[in-house]
This record gives C-alpha cells, sequence and structure tokens, in this order.
C-alpha cells in the first residue's frame, strides 16, 4: 500500500456520522456494488469507523479493504446474537472476499444413516436434507469415508441400495419359507452379490426382520458416535447367549468382529481419561492461508481428525497480521453449523471476547449449553499443542503438493509452446470426446483446464441431436458439438469487453444518447447521470452498448434503458448486457417493462411477468425515480435464480480433440467457417500421437514430457466425464420407455413412483392397492399396472 494519507470521502463521512449506536451488521461496497466485507457489532457507532481511524496502522488487508469502500450499507438488529446469525447469512450468500471463508466446504462429504426407513441404508452424500436421517460430519475426506464404511460393512453386514423395501409383518411359521418377513414392497427376486459375499444380510428378500436388522445399525450408530466399550459389550452378551445355545459357528463370527474392533481402537492415539466429549481446535497460519485441525474426542477417544483451510484477501510481505479472534469466530460458526454432533466443551488456542454471543448462538441453534475453553496449561493444553502440531504438518502436506502441481502445470503449459509453436501460453485449453454404446445414448463432453488444472465449472455436456438412433458417425457427432460449441463466438466478439462505466465515459454516453433521441430522458431521472448505473460493451475503446439500471431500497432495480449499436446486432448484445446485471450488481431483483411480443424471449432468459405492481414500484413511478411502460409488460428476475453460463463465451488459446488427423480436420473446418484462429490439435489414442493441422507427420513430443502428461489427463478426464453422461443419458432412458407412454402420468407422478417401487420392475410386481397410495386415482393406479 501507498504510504500517503487516507483521505475519507463525502459519502462515507455522511454515513459514518448517522450511524447507530446500537447492535447490527454492515456490508462494505465498492465502487461496481459488489460487497466487499460483511461484519457484525455490538455498537455499530463505535465499530465502523474503526476501520477510517490511523490508516497507516492497519494491517496490509484491513488497509486495502477501506481504500476500496465506496458505500456502507447497515441492518440494525435488535441484539448482538441477531447480528451474528444475520452475518453469517449474509456471508453465505455474497461469499465477499475480504471475509474469512472456508475453502472448498462444497466439497465436504456426510455419513447418512436413513433411520427413517424400515431397514436403513449407510450412505455418503454431500448434501444435508431435512428427511430426518441421521447425518455424521462434515468430512473432508471422500476416500478416507469410504474406506471407513467398508471396514464397517465388514464387521456389520448393512444395505446400501437404493431398492426400496417396507416390512408388512413377520412370518411365524418360517419353517418352510425362505423369507423370515413379508415385504410389502420387494422389487427383487434374488439378491445381489453383496449378499452372497456376506456382506449384507438380504434385508430385501426377507431374510431378516426389522427388529433384527435394526441391531445392525444400532452397532453402526454406536460406532460412528465412537461408543465402542458399548459395542464390544453388546457383543459379548450376544457371544454368551449363542455359546450357551451352542450355536458356535455364529459365536465365532461375533468374536471375529471383537477381535477387529479392538485393532480400530489400538488406533486412538489421542486418549483423555476422563471419558469427556470433546473438540480441541487449533491452526496455524503459513504464507496468507490459514490451517485448522479438529480434534473430535468422544468418550475419551480421538473418533476423528479433520482439516481445514481458512482463506480470505490478503497482502503480502511478513508486516501481515491478522486478527485471530475473527479467524476463530468466524470458523466456529461456519464449521459447527454443518456438524451434527457438538460436544459440550470446545477447546481453543486464544480467549474469545465475544465468547458470551457465541454461548448464545449454541443455546439458540442447538440446545447446547457449550464451553469455549483456553487452557493455559495442564492435560488439555496439550490437546492444543498436539491439534497445533498436526496443524503445522498439514499446511506443510498442502505447500508441498501445490508447489508441485504448480511447478508441472507451469512447465506443461510452457512445454505446449514450445513443442507446437504456439505464440502465448495457453492459459484455457479446451478439449471434447464423443461416447456412445453401438450408436445408441450418443453424447459428447466438453473439459476445460486452465492454466493445467480443471475448470469443473465450465465443463459442459452434449447430447448428439443430428444422428438418429443406432447410427454411428464419430465425424458427424464431433462436427455437431464443435459447432454448437462455437457458434456462440464470432471473431469480432473476442474483443468485446464487458464493463462498469467510469465517470470519463458519461460523455461519450451523453453524446449517444444525442444521436438517439428517445433512448432515454435525463430529466426524468434524477437528472444526472451515475457511472455506477451504467454497464457498458466496449469495442476497440469504443462504446457500441449499454444498459442503465434505476436502484430502489430494497435491493431491487428496473431496467431504464439499453442500447446497442446497430452495427453489432446479432451478436446478443442486450442479452449479455442483461445478464451482466445480475452479477456485477448483485441485486435480489432486476425489473424492466417489455413490449408484449417479445414476453416469450424474456421468459427464457428467465424472467417472469408481474401481474401486480409492487408499491415501491408505484411510488417511485409518481416520483419520476422508475419509468412505467403503459402498453407493455411488467417482468422480474430473481438473482438467485440464476446461474453464470458463460464458459461459451470465453475464448480457449488451445483446442484438443480426442482422436486423429479426421477428428483434427473437423475441428479445423468448424473454426474456419467462423473465421476464429485458435490453435487446434488432434491427440490420437493408440501411440498418444499429437496431430496439428497442415502437417502428416504428428508433432516428436516426448513421451516422458509434462507437456504429453497434460494432453493425456486431458483427453481422460474428456472421455471420463462423456462415459458418465452416457450412462446417465442410457439409464434415463430405460427408466422412460414404459412410465412416459401412460396417459396421467407426468414427470412428478413418474418420479414419485419410482422413488416409492425403487424401479419399473418394483412397480410392475406392486399391487393395484399399493399403487393407488402413491396416486391417489383406483383407474389410474390399475391403468399404470396393466401398461408396465
Amino acid at each position: 500500500m501507498s504510504k500517503k494519507a487516507f483521505t475519507i470521502t463525502k459519502k462515507i463521512k455522511k454515513i459514518l456520522e448517522k450511524l447507530p449506536g446500537k447492535p447490527g451488521v454492515y456490508r462494505m461496497k465498492n465502487e461496481e456494488g459488489d460487497v466487499l466485507y460483511i461484519g457484525k457489532a455490538k455498537s455499530l457507532k463505535k465499530r465502523v469507523p474503526s476501520y477510517f481511524k490511523n490508516f497507516q496502522k492497519h494491517p496490509i488487508r484491513t488497509q486495502k479493504l477501506v481504500s476500496q469502500i465506496s458505500d456502507i450499507e447497515i441492518t440494525e438488529t435488535s441484539s448482538e446474537l441477531e447480528a451474528l446469525m444475520l452475518e453469517t447469512n449474509l456471508i453465505k450468500e455474497f461469499r465477499p472476499k475480504y471475509n474469512i471463508l472456508m475453502k472448498d466446504d462444497k466439497n465436504f462429504v456426510y455419513i447418512k444413516v436413513t433411520t427413517q426407513e424400515d431397514f436403513p441404508r449407510i450412505l455418503v452424500v454431500r448434501k444435508v436434507e431435512n428427511d430426518k436421517a441421521k447425518y455424521f460430519g462434515p468430512k473432508t475426506s471422500a476416500l478416507k469415508v469410504k474406506a471407513t464404511l467398508k471396514t464397517l460393512r465388514n464387521l456389520f453386514p448393512f444395505r446400501t441400495c437404493n431398492v426400496g423395501i417396507r416390512q408388512e409383518k413377520e412370518l411365524k411359521d418360517n419353517i418352510l419359507k425362505k423369507s423370515r418377513v413379508k415385504l410389502s414392497n420387494k422389487v427383487i427376486k434374488t439378491p445381489c452379490l453383496y449378499y452372497h459375499i456376506k456382506k449384507c444380510i438380504g434385508p430385501c428378500i426377507g431374510k431378516v426382520t426389522k427388529a433384527e436388522y435394526a441391531k445392525i445399525i444400532d452397532k453402526v450408530l454406536r460406532f460412528l458416535n465412537g461408543k465402542y466399550d458399548e459395542i464390544e459389550k453388546s457383543i459379548k452378551e450376544e457371544m454368551m447367549v449363542l455359546a450357551k445355545e451352542k450355536k458356535f459357528e455364529k459365536a465365532a463370527k461375533l468374536r471375529d468382529t471383537m477381535a477387529s474392533l479392538e485393532v480400530i481402537k489400538e488406533k486412538q492415539l489421542v486418549t483423555s481419561a476422563d471419558k469427556e466429549n470433546m473438540d480441541v481446535i487449533n491452526f496455524v497460519e503459513h504464507l496468507g492461508r490459514y490451517y485448522l485441525n479438529v480434534f473430535m474426542l468422544r468418550e475419551g477417544k480421538l473418533i476423528n481428525q479433520e482439516n481445514f483451510i481458512m482463506t480470505a484477501e490478503n497482502g503480502k510481505g511478513k508486516e501481515v497480521k491478522f486478527d485471530e479472534q475473527e479467524l476463530l469466530g468466524n470458523f466456529i460458526v461456519q464449521f459447527y453449523e454443518k456438524v451434527f454432533d457438538i460436544p459440550k466443551r470446545i477447546l481453543i488456542p486464544v480467549e474469545l471476547t465475544e465468547y458470551e454471543i457465541y454461548k448464545k448462538w449454541f443455546k439458540e441453534n442447538y440446545k447446547k449449553n457449550v464451553k469455549l475453553e483456553n487452557p493455559k496449561r495442564g492435560k488439555y493444553s496439550k490437546l492444543l499443542e498436539l491439534s497445533k502440531k498436526n496443524a503445522k504438518l498439514y499446511a506443510k502436506q498442502c505447500e508441498i503438493k501445490w508447489e508441485s502441481e504448480d511447478r508441472n502445470a507451469e512447465k506443461a503449459l510452457h512445454e505446449l509452446v514450445e513443442y507446437l509453436k504456439l505464440k502465448k501460453v495457453p492459459k484455457r485449453i479446451e478439449c471434447f470426446d464423443v461416447s456412445h454404446l453401438g450408436g445408441t445414448g450418443k453424447v459428447a463432453s466438453m473439459v476445460v483446464f486452465e492454466k493445467g488444472v480443471p475448470n469443473k465449472n465450465d465443463y459442459r455436456r452434449f447430447v448428439i441431436k443430428s444422428l438418429k438412433e443406432g447410427v454411428n458417425d464419430d465425424y458427424a457427432s464431433m462436427e455437431e458439438i464443435l459447432r454448437r460449441r462455437y457458434e456462440k463466438i464470432k471473431g469480432i466478439e473476442n474483443d468485446i469487453v464487458l464493463r462498469s462505466a467510469k465517470k470519463a465515459d458519461i460523455e461519450k454516453i451523453l453524446k449517444i444518447n444525442k444521436e438517439n433521441p428517445g433512448l432515454f430522458d435525463i430529466d426524468a431521472f434524477n437528472s444526472k447521470l451515475d457511472k455506477k448505473d451504467f454497464i457498458l460493451a466496449e469495442y476497440k475503446n469504443k462504446i457500441i452498448g449499454f444498459v442503465r439500471v434505476k436502484r430502489f431500497k430494497d435491493e431491487s432495480c428496473q431496467i431504464g434503458s439499453l442500447y446497442v449499436d446497430p452495427d453489432f446486432n446479432g451478436m446478443k448484445l442486450g442479452f449479455k448486457l442483461m445478464r451482466e446485471i445480475i452479477f456485477k450488481f448483485k441485486y435480489k431483483k432486476i425489473y424492466t417493462y417489455i413490449a408484449k411480443h417479445l414476453n416469450e424471449y424474456y421468459e427464457k432468459f428467465g424472467y417472469k411477468q408481474v401481474k401486480v405492481i409492487p408499491e415501491f414500484m408505484e411510488k417511485a413511478v409518481k416520483s419520476g425515480k422508475a419509468e412505467c411502460g403503459a402498453k407493455g409488460l411488467l417482468m422480474m428476475i430473481e438473482r438467485v435464480k440464476v446461474k453464470r453460463t458463460d464458459s461459451f463465451e470465453k475464448v480457449p488459446d488451445l483446442v484438443v480433440v480426442d482422436g486423429g488427423k479426421g477428428q483434427l480436420s473437423v475441428l479445423t473446418k468448424v473454426l474456419k467457417e467462423r473465421t476464429l484462429k485458435i490453435p487446434a490439435i488432434g491427440l490420437a489414442k493408440q501411440n498418444e500421437d499429437v496431430y496439428v493441422p497442415g502437417k502428416i507427420q504428428p508433432v516428436p513430443i516426448p513421451k516422458d514430457s509434462e507437456a504429453l502428461y497434460l494432453l493425456q489427463r486431458l483427453r481422460d478426464e474428456a472421455h471420463r466425464f462423456a462415459i458418465t453422461h452416457q450412462k446417465i443419458v442410457r439409464k434415463k432412458k430405460m427408466e422412460k420407455s414404459v412410465l412416459d407412454t401412460i396417459p396421467g402420468v407426468g414427470e412428478m407422478l413418474k418420479r414419485k413412483l419410482l422413488r416409492t417401487f425403487g424401479s419399473v420392475n418394483g412397480i410392475k410386481q406392486a399391487e393395484v392397492a399399493e399403487i393407488v397410495k402413491v396416486v391417489k386415482n383406483k383407474k389410474l393406479a390399475e391403468r399404470i399396472k396393466m401398461m408396465v
């Protein structure tokens, strides 16, 4: 940061003067309206001005934040607890770059036990639903979770399948019968492989009663809660009963289970003699990232250890300091929001000045009295030291991994420049592959690597539309998807930039308005143009389009004017400008009046017709702060329902097709038609040969080079992504075949039937009375039974 004195703008001064001395939440924004930081305060009047006092004494991170603040919005709350809860919700919604956030929190997994079912399943899921199931997590490693469940399945043979089964009654005389119970939703005749290899007890074919299966699930739940001693005691008692009844084979199996549990217990290196339930949290800072370790002790034994990364916008160099209170407070809220087993004691490395607020937060949300303790000596302080050592170890492991990945990716990209004679380093590479099964289920994939690593947000899937079912033509399929991909880009569009308006642009906008009478009336709205109200489209320093918004106090706006230079018609500039409003300004709702014949176009974009004009808009129209479209329709779009899908508008630096000269010739043909000068190559599978346009022989890239390894990763990822999609399409077709031909069965009812009975075969085997319970109509149920 510059050492120049920092000056507060008049607007900020006025905001600071009017702040109330009450609890609340503040949102700091930049000139473009982006939320930079969200914070809470016991007293807004004391807290918010502190950012602007003694500017040079603040950490670099705070100086960077303050220097960008153009506006501050506040929300007053009735208590500190309410402020904390509102702050948490707003951070989740806006994810401001200066707030401390858990890295990759969307990749956490949970163990789900479907205890609401007669025969519960145990699954690995990424989403928590309000479905009365029991969840354990969050876990940061899906591989470790799956390994744990694999071990558990060897000990306790539970099911993981999606077969919907319910117990109707237990059979009294089962000597001559194969089943122990009668199932009211039995959908299969023979069990799967897991039953035959003794890893499932066979509830799907009635081999076990609901009560017997419940005992297995109870042991699993105890295991996941770390109650090994209880499981041991239960197994010992069961083993003694079986021995007395001379069922020695079953008793021996339980003995083996006990031995496996002993091995697991021996792995618990951290123990607490007082057998308490507690979590131990500690962290270290390394190169601007914060690495946290959490030990979870239940009944004195370490049952789980998780590591997390917290990141925020930061400065560089040794002078950077970080508020440990803020870090720890943010982590506690973000982590325990996702946790289902909260202990009564949590050990933390620093004392929290806002201890009472967090205590109330736990009480309010989880009905628990949680102690947040910072022990200075004794056994608890040693646990904190051990947790810190693990955090340091995790930081080193991450650094080694990232350095290795970054170095290899950078080396590979520079090698590609050398071997392929590229003009610049290919930061964005796109790769395409086609997949089908004997000409059926034809699909394709586009994967994207940016700076040498996958950018999964920009991956795209395609269903081949131009070929009939059963016709196999890889070249035609490849040509179709390449056309669909690159028709979105025209040569000139590469140089069009969408951006926020600057002060110097206002004069140019006024000139455009003068040249296009009726575009907008300055006097009808605030009389003065504000750069914050415009998004521009620029081509070679010339404004070729803009959209203007009119702001309302409830975080909504109205599109006031939309202009596109006639020379640039047909490039969907209006569409792009309107979409940019949604992501640039982050308004919750955007209103616009349109001509009636454009209704269908706007609905495709995501707008919905507003039949009752909101009261605040009526007031704004009367005061001249909003426009009224007397002959048009009022439409509205909600930001939360719109996803950014601009992968197709980005121009790649290199395009790769899975295949040799034939596929490459298709790619060069499509690029030539679109007048796109993008480097293109084909990667043939047989000898891993790389072909470039206009050359018969492959490019001599060494087989052990990082460049070829990167291309192989691209190709393999495109193949994996295509195959996955092809399987999904095939599965949907199989399920679609019968149900979609039945009159009266729509998409929602079809899903309900499949969810209830597991499959079309399950519906076929169900009784009419059972189908009636789902469809609520006897005639329709009879029709379904007859047609499946």
